[in-house]
């Protein structure tokens, strides 16, 4: 998902975490030679050929996604759900 606007992977983690209501520890590791240290989506491609808008934000995004996991018969049939 696209949103041009950035978030930090803790960020993104405490709400999949709030989300999904699951509460799991975070593992801090050395970072690795190749890791992604800044990333933000730039959809202004998307925005010129097809009017790709965001048009919610990134809790909203993630909650329509576990929705969707839960209802994908291809997905609950790869994580067995």
């Amino acid at each position: 998902m696209g949103s041009a606007s950035r978030v930090t992977i803790n960020h993104l983690a405490e709400l999949m975490m709030k989300v999904s209501e699951a509460s799991v520890e975070i593992e801090y590791e050395p970072e690795r030679p190749g890791d992604v240290r800044d990333s933000l989506a730039d959809v202004s491609k998307a925005r010129e050929a097809f009017g790709f808008d965001p048009s919610s934000d990134i809790e909203e995004g993630l909650r329509e996604y576990m929705s969707w996991i839960q209802t994908d018969p291809i997905t609950k049939k790869r994580l067995k759900l």
